[in-house]
């Protein structure tokens, strides 16, 4: 229809008699109003297809959210007859959900190693040297030159941790620290490990602090065979 339009306006400009110029004039405007009004009628025609789209994607949103809703409140159902029907199994869940939340919550860290290494040393400073335990001074000697080298390392197993004996400081670059052949392995590992940290302790540590103010060198014979006896049945 434009064409043809646009056609006549061609044939009529060439025509210059008065008699035509009306015509010629009636039909441009019209053909300018056909041009303006066309975008005006695909806009409009766009406007409810955006509404429709947006509706649409209103009603999925909605949707999901029921089907969660509901997939929740079935297993809640569901939850709640079996604790009715089994409430000792419910009482052994809870026990052991608890357990665990507390143990990780608990669970020590390098930080928590390193302020009960503190202590330990505190404790047998606050000694005179013969009234010290020998094995509890070695030992803690021992993780201080470990710590100092660098070769400490904590693994955290979420309820418990490992404290493990590396071979270098994580700031060496030798080649033998450096190389992921020659690093400790799985099979051998066990062999490293020289602490566990459970509940806020590292038991170990604990362990040899115990008679930390009983030096067994300057005991009487007898008393010296008695604590050695007892240290061996623990």
């Amino acid at each position: 229809m434009n064409f043809l339009n646009k056609r006549l306006l061609t044939l009529l400009r060439n025509v210059e008699k008065p008699k035509y110029m009306h015509l010629r004039d009636a039909l441009k405007q019209y053909t300018t109003k056909a041009v303006d009004a066309t975008p005006k009628v695909a806009d409009a025609a766009a406007v409810p297809k955006v509404e429709e789209e947006e509706l649409k994607g209103m009603k999925r949103i909605v949707k999901f959210w029921k089907n969660v809703y509901t997939d929740y409140k079935d297993v809640a159902i569901d939850v709640y007859t079996e604790c009715k029907e089994k409430p000792l199994k419910l009482l052994t869940y809870l026990t052991v959900g608890t357990s665990l939340t507390y143990c990780a919550q608990h669970n020590p860290d390098e930080r928590c190693f390193k302020e009960q290494l503190v202590r330990s040393e505190q404790k047998l400073l606050s000694l005179g040297e013969p009234l010290r335990n020998p094995s509890s001074v070695y030992y803690v000697k021992w993780l201080h030159q470990s710590q100092n080298e660098g070769t400490i390392r904590v693994l955290n197993c979420i309820f418990f941790s490992l404290l493990w004996l590396d071979n270098y400081d994580e700031g060496v670059a030798v080649y033998k620290a450096q190389c992921d052949a020659l690093q400790p392995g799985l099979l051998d590992f066990h062999k490293r490990i020289i602490d566990i940290g459970f509940l806020d302790y590292w038991w170990v540590l604990e362990n040899s602090m115990k008679d930390y103010d009983i030096n067994n060198d300057n005991l009487p014979q007898e008393l010296s065979q008695k604590n050695e006896k007892e240290e061996e049945k623990d």
